[in-house]
């Protein structure tokens, strides 16, 4: 990595950004910048906004998408006594769990690039004492016996999802790692940014026995929420912020939907992987 940075490189009326960090290597490109006298800042992999934080309020969440897939935690499974995150990034998921449920929960964090711990201890906040398990997130799904009553799967490279954590076989793992009842939060991206959302959620859809769907209307973000049990929806509405967001019930209740939407797509599988990643132009 590169030594720190500070230099203005944008500046609009009383607004400005701030380069604190930036690495450049063969295989990447990050930088941290902060957006003044706002305090935001924010994490870009390549061109892309991978997290935001709040130096004044870090529990409060920037990004819209961040605050849904809690709140659907909320929402559907109020009791949690352990917690798995996959991917750390920002540290944003992280500060807002802790402010919500405390710290008398267990909370294991699965981050497979020490930088990024590194960048999250020294620019977003993230204590030195949290523990991190270094390893890639579906390597520990597949080896872990720990159990959780919810799960959070926000991993990104800098430009899609790691595309073997799309596949049904993954899924299946994060379903062995669920206690009775407990649910799945994913984040899917947005449609325009993510060609293969349809083959990822119809994937979701047929590994567990419920999922729901809320879309960012800010972001367009797809939240996803999947659970080994029934996700009875609250008399409460869906809210956060003061805004209330539409439910879809995928499964059981919406199959007409699911036939729609879903019909034409396939079931992302390991031996699949490679053809429908070259048929959407990705990479492996």
């Amino acid at each position: 990595m590169v030594e720190e940075k500070e230099a203005v490189i944008e500046h609009t009326g009383d607004s400005r950004r701030e380069l604190v960090f930036e690495a450049l290597d063969d295989v990447s490109h990050i930088r941290i910048v902060d957006a003044l006298p706002q305090r935001i800042r924010y994490l870009y992999f390549e061109h892309s906004i991978q997290g935001e934080l709040y130096l004044d309020r870090v529990s409060d969440p920037v990004l819209e998408y961040i605050g849904l897939m809690l709140e659907g935690m909320a929402y559907w499974k109020q009791d949690i006594h352990s917690m798995c995150m996959g991917g750390l990034g920002a540290a944003g998921l992280y500060h807002a769990s802790r402010a919500r449920w405390g710290r008398d929960f267990q909370l294991d964090i699965i981050e497979n690039d020490s930088r990024m711990v590194e960048l999250a201890q020294n620019y977003f906040q993230f204590p030195k004492q949290e523990p991190v398990i270094l390893n890639d997130f579906r390597a520990y799904c597949e080896r872990t016996s720990q159990r959780y009553d919810s799960i959070f799967v926000d991993c990104y490279s800098s430009t899609s999802i790691p595309p073997h954590l799309m596949t049904s076989e993954f899924m299946q793992a994060l379903n062995a790692l669920l206690r009775p009842g407990g649910v799945i939060s994913f984040n899917l991206w947005s449609a325009e940014a993510n060609s293969i959302w349809r083959e990822q959620l119809k994937t979701i859809y047929t590994v567990f026995h419920s999922t729901a769907l809320v879309q960012c209307p800010d972001d367009q973000n797809l939240i996803v929420y999947a659970s080994n049990a029934n996700l009875i929806t609250p008399d409460a509405p869906f809210c956060w912020k003061g805004k209330h967001y539409p439910v879809r019930m995928l499964k059981p209740a919406k199959k007409h939907f699911f036939h729609v939407i879903l019909n034409e797509v396939e079931v992302i599988r390991d031996h699949n992987l490679a053809a429908l990643l070259e048929q959407h132009a990705l990479s492996m």
